[in-house]
Parts: structure tokens; C-alpha cells; sequence
């Protein structure tokens, strides 16, 4: 083989792996969308503690931009801003839009295997600055294993310690839960 054929070979073995990489990239995104919007896993949404509980954050804000930047500059050789700027309008838009979605899929998980419960309050503390408000966190046991509730706040400083509420939960995943006392504030 002469020299030019090889040189136009390694050229075009190198457009190719472009264009693979390109649509590489573009799954990454896909992927990742999916997994946040359709698929999160109840043990990520429903996380408390550890690293799951961080995971969308991660994913979002971290991820995501990456894979986007990484596809632009896949498209668009001679891009210098752009990358950074439509990576960090897509985190800015996917956050929100994940908040809601993931609420929305809570709500409706909570209304097609909402059981109720009693609770008891077992935390309780005032925020710091500025406008003061009180949270607390109460606990409620489901088939003989006991749960936890996210931070909520008692906007009304209504509830003490040791007080008994009642606790809607998703029979699916006792993790789901919301204060039924709350529902309306």
C-alpha cells in the first residue's frame, strides 16, 4: 500500500471514530435522562442518608454537563463557551424539571398504595437565620420495621416531641411517606 492510501486510511478510520463517539456521547445523555426521568429507582428517589441520597444531585449537576460538553465538542470542533454555557442551561433545566418530576411520581405512588399509620415525633429543631422555622422528624413502623421521615417543617410550631401523628405510606416502599396533618399547609 503506497503511502497516501495510508495516510487517507488513518484519516478515515479517524472520521469515523468521531462519528462514533458523537452518537456515544448522545446515548450517555439519553441514558442518563431515562434513569432520572423514567427509571430512578425507589432506593435512590427515597434516600435518607449515604450516597444514594446524593446520586441525582451527582448525576445532574455533574454528569450530565460532562456528556453534554463532551457532545458538543463532538459536533462543533472550534466551540470554545458554548459547551460550558447550553451544559450548565441543561442542569439548570433538568434539576427543576426532576424535582417535579420526582414529587409527581411520589404523589401518585403514594395515592395508588397509600396506607396510613401512626407516627411519633422524634426530632424537632429551629432553622438558624433570618426567618426562623421549625423542622422535625417522626417515626412510624411498617410490618415490624421502623422508618424515618425526611426533615419536615412545622411552619406553625404545632408539634412537640413525642407527639403521635398520622403517616400516609406507600405499601410499595414504606420509605415514601407524608404527614397526613400536613396535607393541607
Amino acid at each position: 500500500m503506497s503511502r497516501r492510501l495510508k495516510i487517507k486510511a488513518k484519516r478515515e478510520s479517524g472520521v469515523s471514530k468521531k462519528k462514533l463517539l458523537k452518537y456515544l456521547w448522545l446515548f450517555c445523555i439519553l441514558c442518563i435522562l431515562w434513569f432520572l426521568y423514567i427509571n430512578t429507582p425507589d432506593s435512590v428517589l427515597y434516600a435518607k442518608t449515604g450516597v444514594l441520597r446524593w446520586l441525582p444531585f451527582v448525576i445532574i449537576f455533574i454528569a450530565l454537563p460532562y456528556c453534554v460538553v463532551q457532545f458538543i465538542r463532538s459536533i462543533w470542533v472550534n466551540s470554545s463557551v458554548w459547551p460550558l454555557g447550553i451544559a450548565s442551561a441543561t442542569a439548570l433545566i433538568v434539576g427543576p424539571t426532576f424535582g417535579i418530576v420526582s414529587e409527581w411520581q411520589k404523589l401518585e405512588d403514594l395515592s395508588l398504595h397509600g396506607a396510613t399509620t401512626q407516627g411519633i415525633v422524634i426530632e424537632k429543631w429551629e432553622t438558624g437565620k433570618g426567618k426562623k422555622e421549625w423542622l422535625f422528624v417522626s417515626k412510624y413502623t411498617v410490618d415490624g420495621e421502623t422508618y424515618t421521615t425526611f426533615s419536615i417543617p412545622d411552619k406553625e410550631n404545632r408539634f412537640s416531641l413525642g407527639d403521635t401523628l398520622h403517616i400516609r405510606y406507600s405499601t410499595k416502599n414504606p420509605d415514601n411517606s407524608e404527614i397526613v396533618e400536613l396535607e393541607h399547609y
